[in-house]
């Protein structure tokens, strides 16, 4: 329901003339609908939940800060490092160009994060046991790699073959090329 409020406020600003101000008033506005259906719900369900602010100590807010910052730290570089790239190419060579480079880019990435898929397992492992038992954990460990290798080389055999007949296929002509 909030994507389709947010989708019809973005369209309503740019009809009023808003231009990019607009985006940033449907995501406010998405953003309050999708906190009304939860809030409400849970007032009718748990009537005893009161809403308000608390006390929290400056500990808690350094965690919830520090987190978040390194995250971003982190993978801003990489966000920084395809942004120029795409800036450049699409400066110097053209937009088919920079399009190309997002599509091959974005192709990788989906690629990655399925070859990473066993590494969630070891997040959970290594949770539960890091204190109970660290020969399984030892166990679990180089099998969830293994098995990562296993899937990030089929995964980039299956990228290398077929990539460019799927981009063909699905783009059009012209477009096999952003898979190399």
């Amino acid at each position: 329901v909030s994507i389709i409020v947010g989708a019809g406020v973005t369209g309503g600003g740019i009809a009023l003339g808003l231009g990019l101000w607009a985006l940033l008033l449907a995501d406010c506005v998405q953003l309050l609908v999708s906190w009304v259906g939860p809030v409400v719900g849970m007032r009718r369900v748990v009537p005893d939940v009161r809403f308000g602010l608390t006390r929290v100590t400056t500990t808690i807010v350094l965690g919830f800060i520090g987190m978040p910052a390194m995250i971003v730290i982190g993978s801003a570089s990489s966000l920084f490092d395809s942004q120029v790239d795409k800036l450049v190419l699409a400066h110097n060579v053209g937009p088919k160009a920079s399009a190309m480079f997002q599509i091959g880019s974005q192709i990788v990435l989906s690629a990655r994060g399925v070859a990473l898929i066993p590494l969630a397992v070891l997040l959970a492992g290594t949770a539960e046991l890091y204190r109970t038992n660290p020969h399984r954990l030892r166990h679990l460990e180089g099998l969830a790699g293994r098995s990562t290798q296993a899937i990030a080389s089929v995964t980039a055999g299956g990228f290398l073959i077929f990539s460019s007949s799927f981009l063909r296929v699905w783009l059009g002509p012209g477009y096999g090329g952003a898979a190399l």
